[in-house]
């Protein structure tokens, strides 16, 4: 297979005292893409499960392109692109740097506490992710090497997120924080329950759910609140800002479009089957989201009517990618799907040997290096 160089397009969810760096490279040799198939495809989907492998698929057709074997532990989280690198954090408390086109390990670094369930952030060549131990570390992306570690109150579930040099972060805790870039606190926001929505930063506001059933938005410099929606359930979901709307999905089994300005609920759809605890993606005037009762939704980004729903054969925690016409997103059965966005008619499914509870990170080919948004939700 041609070494190609891929670019993200669009991005849709530790060390205790003695860390210990394992220092040891290896290689996975990437699945052979079969006769006929010598060239890379042009888009790529990444993602990793729990089976404890991270895939690589050809994006229009779902055919394997290589397989990455982690040491030991799931793959819960989302991973993050840089210079032609996939970064990815698993359950075995290893960092993966993994390279995009040949599935090769360039580099890993274990930590000796515990798990990632923290999706990384790349901001200027450095590595943002939390971890089960209550800490958020930067991490060259270069080299794995540990740059510093913030400790907060409990553990850091949710993906930073990262503008204007300030790294934000919500806290298992009930308290978001604003860290500068050597790792000092800037301000602490308080909640009123744990956090595991990831938050999003636009305009100079972090707006972030928590279990306390409001969605808030605070000024991303003083960390003072500007308002508080208080909406039907947990929000664990990320919110998705789309102009001067706010996208976010709740554990009464709704999706709300909430204004930007006044925190006002615009609309809610009618329930799902299930919990909405994945984060919202948007497309040409659609918001899709996966759902506790198995299904995929799309919904009217105007007023929340349902457009479409496709059914898969479990629960969905991940969030959905929208790229190439098409809706990416992995279920609890195993599966990662591809979907008409327009229609909700299925393209291809690829099984795993485990759940999917990661979201997608789709890549194209031709660039040496992209810009890796956050997991948080920014339709500019």
């Amino acid at each position: 297979m041609r070494h190609t160089l891929y670019t993200p397009i669009l991005v849709g969810l530790l060390l205790a005292g003695c860390s210990k760096w394992n220092l040891a490279d290896k290689t996975i040799k990437p699945t052979d893409p079969g006769p006929g198939t010598g060239t890379p495809p042009s888009s790529l989907v990444i993602f990793g499960s729990k089976d404890k492998k991270v895939y690589a698929l050809n994006a229009l057709t779902g055919a394997k392109q290589w397989e990455f074997i982690t040491n030991g532990g799931t793959v819960n989280t989302s991973a993050a692109f840089l210079n032609g690198t996939v970064y990815v954090g698993g359950f075995d408390a290893y960092l993966y740097a993994i390279d995009a086109a040949t599935g090769a390990r360039k580099w890993s670094r274990q930590a000796a506490a515990d798990k990632f369930e923290s999706s990384p952030v790349i901001d200027n060549g450095v590595l943002y992710i939390g971890n089960d131990d209550k800490r958020l570390f930067a991490i060259d992306a270069a080299t794995g090497n540990e740059k510093w570690r913030f400790t907060a109150g409990d553990k850091i579930i949710p993906s930073p997120a990262v503008s204007g040099g300030i790294i934000y972060v919500g806290s298992s805790d009930a308290k978001v924080y604003a860290l500068k870039s050597d790792g000092t606190t800037l301000w602490s926001f308080p909640t009123g329950g744990y956090i595991l929505s990831s938050p999003t930063v636009v305009s100079g506001t972090v707006y972030i759910g928590s279990s306390d059933k409001k969605l808030y938005a605070i000024d991303a410099t003083t960390g003072k609140q500007k308002w508080a929606a208080i909406l039907g359930d947990k929000v664990n979901s990320c919110p998705l800002v789309v102009g001067s709307t706010i996208y976010v999905g709740t554990d009464d089994f709704k999706l709300y479009a909430v204004a930007t300005a006044t925190g006002a609920i615009l609309w809610t759809t009618a329930k799902t089957g299930s919990f909405v605890g994945g984060s919202p993606a948007y497309n040409n005037g659609l918001v899709y989201v996966g759902s506790g009762d198995n299904k995929v939704y799309a919904f009217d980004a105007t007023n929340g009517t349902k457009r479409w729903e496709f059914a898969t054969n479990n629960e969905i925690y991940a969030s959905p990618v929208v790229a190439n016409g098409f809706v990416y997103i992995g279920s609890n059965d195993g599966k990662m799907y591809c979907l008409d966005a327009t229609n909700g008619t299925k393209k291809w499914e690829f099984a795993t040997g485990d759940q999917i509870y990661a979201t997608p990170l789709v890549l194209n080919s031709g660039a040496v290096a992209g810009d890796y948004p956050t997991i948080s939700g920014i339709v500019n």
